[in-house]
């Protein structure tokens, strides 16, 4: 299965091959990261940290060949909005003021991600302090449009619905994200590229509410 392939397939049909042995988290995890530095010029990331992914791939995978207990969300690569705590990574809120900011912890929501068998896939920019419509951040640099670099993706969430609205990269790299990507921002990535856009956001939304399903059901089994 070539990484086009990988980047295509839904959350849950990635969990249920990677659960069965059929596909490797790494392998996967490659996958989606290879799909990221195609799109670097769109600037949907704040921190992305490769080898992190790649280990804790590693690390899910032989978690599986032990034949231990497998989570809702074994070895899903999952982007989190940069307003979201992370223990693993900084949570800049999108400003200068919080760049070398590290949490003591995971917030509540990253917890059970990561107790369903999640890997943090980064944090995605964002407008600063979330608080804007554009994404254009002057600490971190502007996120782009997907389908017209030249435009905004909106906000707060534009790093998010960037990786959601394009497609052409990873139609599936986000489409477990964490963070609201609100109406206003898909819509906005949709416009841009007209008719043919329209459909990847349809597919798009309706593997976050998948995705957003997963979740919950990992909450219950708890």
């Amino acid at each position: 299965m070539d990484d086009t392939v990988l980047c295509e397939l839904s959350a849950s049909a990635a969990v249920a091959r990677m659960a069965s042995g059929e596909l490797s988290a790494e392998t996967y995890a490659t996958a989606l990261l290879a799909r990221c530095g195609q799109g670097a010029h769109l600037n949907a990331f704040i921190n992305l940290d490769a080898e992190q992914v790649l280990a804790q791939a590693r690390s899910a995978d032989a978690y599986r060949a032990a034949g231990k207990p497998l989570g809702p969300l074994h070895g899903l690569p999952v982007p989190v909005k940069d307003s979201i705590n992370t223990a693993d990574y900084p949570t800049t809120g999108g400003t200068n003021a919080l760049r070398g900011f590290r949490p003591a912890a995971d917030a509540a929501a990253v917890s059970l991600l990561r107790q369903a068998g999640a890997i943090v896939l980064g944090k995605t920019n964002l407008h600063e302090l979330s608080f804007g419509w554009t994404s254009s951040n002057a600490a971190f640099g502007a996120v782009r449009n997907p389908h017209d670099p030249s435009r905004i993706p909106g906000g707060s969430s534009g790093g998010s619905t960037c990786r959601v609205g394009a497609p052409s990269l990873c139609d599936g790299i986000a489409v477990a994200h964490l963070g609201p990507v609100c109406r206003g921002t898909g819509a906005i990535c949709r416009g841009a590229a007209g008719d043919a856009a329209e459909l990847a956001g349809r597919r798009a939304m309706a593997a976050g509410v998948r995705a957003s399903l997963m979740l919950y059901a990992a909450q219950q089994r708890r």
